[in-house]
């Protein structure tokens, strides 16, 4: 911990590295970890700070990190919030964090939240439930704003279909298949209207009121 990190050996085998911009950044800045209070990586006058801890907002001392360092802190692991930790997470996003940093939230339908979220740089939603995740897009193309989809490990071809889904226009998914729409496929699906529901006829309110509202 007395020793600043040797960039040696990942340089000799940069070729290898997927993301070599955001390393040449890390190599040029400072790097610490949280957890272990180690800051030998630490540099005086560097414009950003890397956070290497994994599961950071575990840590109940997390917000003191932003009163420590006047640059932007980026973290070089994704920031994941249970539904849980609604709280923690709204104070995170009100925190100076970089444009590095990826924040892994729940999926959520409150209009109001979902149109903050989407203002909010480094959101991503981690919902891999079709049914959370068509209700969670056809939402965000009533509302018409844009909430990226974490897909990092997906296999199941529905849920990636609907990933593809949300990356489109505000058309209904049957729109997006086109010719490869096939309703005999999703007939047990309890969702199955919303997927043939154009987002520009409907509005949040009524959304809502037939699905889930009791």
């Amino acid at each position: 911990m007395e020793y600043a990190p040797s960039f040696e050996p990942y340089d000799l085998f940069s070729n290898k590295i997927k993301n070599l911009t955001l390393y040449k950044s890390i190599r040029n800045n400072s790097i610490i970890d949280w957890r272990e209070k180690n800051f030998a990586g630490a540099k005086g006058g560097a414009a950003i700070t890397y956070v290497t801890d994994r599961n950071f907002l575990d840590e109940e001392d997390w917000e003191e990190i932003f009163d420590h360092y006047d640059n932007n802190i980026d973290f070089i692991h994704s920031l994941k919030v249970d539904k849980s930790e609604e709280d923690k997470m709204f104070k995170l996003l009100k925190k100076p964090y970089g444009n590095h940093t990826r924040i892994v939230v729940p999926w959520q339908i409150d209009a109001d939240k979902l149109i903050y979220l989407s203002t909010c740089r480094g959101i991503v939603f981690n919902i891999s439930d079709a049914m959370k995740l068509t209700a969670q897009i056809l939402i965000s193309k009533i509302l018409d704003i844009k909430l990226p989809i974490y897909s990092t490990y997906e296999t199941d071809p529905f849920i990636l279909d609907l990933i593809h889904w949300n990356n489109a226009g505000r058309i209904s998914f049957k729109e997006f298949l086109g010719i490869n729409w096939d309703p005999n496929k999703y007939i047990t699906f309890p969702y199955r209207l919303m997927l043939q529901q154009d987002p520009t006829k409907i509005t949040y309110d009524e959304l809502c009121e037939e699905y889930f509202v009791k």
